[in-house]
């Protein structure tokens, strides 16, 4: 089973969805009819029928080059964000040893996980564009985060039907304005005024291809 990577390629007449293998990309509009038209979030919204293509395509790719369009290697590509505009964006919080270390948190396994923030997709951006650091904070910081693309609606799931629904995973930069976190008011916390502003939350590039059987993919991108 050929390991593969999702793409959104920035190509003539717009973003159009591509797949990755062995570090060539191929525009899916030129190699797989039944794909198009097609973008990295209508590929999510019909996972359960676009997988089993992208898979064969993937095997065909890897094993015979079974195209007549020349890949496009990667250190050429121009990739925006993953997925532009998902239906949902949820960030969770208190997940990682050395973010409990610093908050001053005991380095336990949650029954519950501690908090969650739905920041605005406008936070999302991909490569080449201009994160805008707000004129009002002095302690801007970044954080290197796992996003998890989840290819169906959930809702009161175990872990094993969701771990089923997980699609591919990218690489996020969690930007913080940590001066603009403000605790000074009744609720004690404000994370969207320090996290939630416009291009705060770069999306990309994919961390590695997974063998597991059971994850195929990542969703590929970069970020500056």
């Amino acid at each position: 089973m050929t390991t593969f990577t999702v793409a959104m390629l920035e190509a003539p007449g717009g973003r159009k969805a591509a797949i990755g293998v062995e570090g060539s990309y191929y525009l899916l509009e030129d190699i797989q009819p039944l794909l198009q038209p097609a973008s990295s979030k209508v590929l999510l919204e019909t996972w359960d029928t676009s997988l089993p293509l992208l898979q064969e395509l993937a095997d065909s790719l890897a094993t015979n080059g079974a195209t007549k369009t020349a890949g496009i290697p990667k250190e050429t590509v121009n990739l925006p964000a993953p997925v532009l505009y998902p239906d949902n964006l949820l960030a969770m919080g208190g997940n990682y040893a050395g973010h409990l270390k610093a908050m001053g948190l005991e380095v336990n396994k949650w029954d519950v996980m501690p908090f969650f923030i739905r920041p605005p997709k406008s936070t999302l951006v991909g490569p080449g564009e201009t994160v805008r650091i707000p004129k009002t904070t002095r302690q801007f910081d970044w954080e290197c985060e796992l996003a998890v693309f989840v290819s169906r609606r959930l809702k009161d799931a175990g872990r094993d039907e969701a771990s089923a629904a997980i699609a591919g995973y990218a690489i996020g930069l969690d930007l913080t304005c940590r001066d603009l976190i403000w605790v000074d008011n009744d609720l004690k916390v404000d994370l969207v005024r320090g996290k939630g502003q416009d291009t705060m939350a770069p999306c990309g590039p994919q961390s590695h291809r997974q063998s597991s059987s059971k994850i195929r993919i990542t969703f590929a991108s970069s970020c500056t």
